[in-house]
């Protein structure tokens, strides 16, 4: 690499490193809220997905909760190209949950009831089908399904398990939290061109293994951190779009040092702004 291009390099990731959202802890930061997710088809477009935030502590018994424990958030995201997660658009709400009973068809079922709706994102409408203030039909670590106007199922959300990260794959740590939180499917792109550098390049450098052995501690306490942040999916949507999409551009263009050195530095970073 010529000097220009070092000092340009060098540059753009100390900007994209100031960027780093600052973590906002949430309130009670001891737990982290569980997730369900819809699981996109990549092979279509126009596609609706929906994320589900909240803590099941309130579900078990909506009295001993507190007032954080009973919210929860909605993230209605519109797909045109399941693909290109870049460019999806998405809408964010806040709700408080008022109540909680049994699913009549279904003991194993609970129905969740909202009101109080907040708006923190706008960037795509609120879907038609749904009431301002939904209900939600779970079963606890399995499933949750949210609801039409009319009591019928608008999206399924699958139960996001932060238990079933590979070990194996610990050192794509934080890629994999990164693109979990965007829906994307463990053999993504990103994922697997990660994945083929990581084999085929850093093992075979003394950087490259020194960095993995410090990425395979440093990752887990990153993600566990952030995992308690109030602001969890802005701190995500930033390291996969300042991190995540960069490193991969450079490894598909031959420069696999850049890339190293890419990645180095945001560890180092990430280390200090959320551990």
């Amino acid at each position: 690499m010529n000097r220009r291009k070092f000092f340009q390099k060098t540059g753009a990731l100390s900007v994209a490193l100031a960027g780093l959202p600052l973590a906002k802890r949430a309130k009670n930061a001891d737990a982290a809220r569980d997730k369900y997710m819809t699981e996109l088809d990549r092979s279509k477009s126009d596609q609706i997905g929906c994320t589900l935030y909240m803590y099941h502590k309130a579900v078990i018994d909506l009295s001993k909760a507190t007032d954080t424990e009973k919210e929860l958030d909605i993230v209605v995201s519109y797909y045109k190209d399941p693909k290109d997660i870049l460019n999806a658009k998405s809408c964010t709400y806040t709700f408080k949950i008022t109540g909680v009973e049994a699913f009549k068809a279904d003991n194993d079922y609970k129905i969740i009831k909202t009101t109080g709706r907040r708006m923190r994102k706008d960037e795509y409408p609120w879907p038609k089908e749904l009431p301002l203030n939904p209900q939600i039909r779970i079963k606890m670590f399995t499933t949750a399904a949210l609801l039409d106007s009319n009591g019928k199922v608008f999206s399924v959300m699958a139960y996001s398990d932060p238990s079933d990260n590979d070990m194996d794959d610990i050192d794509c740590f934080i890629t994999t939290a990164c693109v979990t939180e965007r829906g994307l499917a463990d053999d993504c792109d990103e994922l697997t061109t990660l994945r083929r550098f990581r084999e085929n390049y850093m093992r075979n450098t003394v950087q490259g293994r020194k960095l993995l052995n410090e990425y395979g501690t440093l990752g887990p306490d990153v993600v566990s951190a952030i995992s308690k942040c109030a602001n969890r999916s802005e701190i995500y949507d930033y390291l996969y779009r300042y991190m995540i999409v960069p490193a991969v551009a450079m490894i598909k263009g031959g420069e696999y040092q850049q890339a190293a050195d890419w990645y180095e530095g945001f560890s180092l970073q990430l280390k200090r702004n959320y551990c």
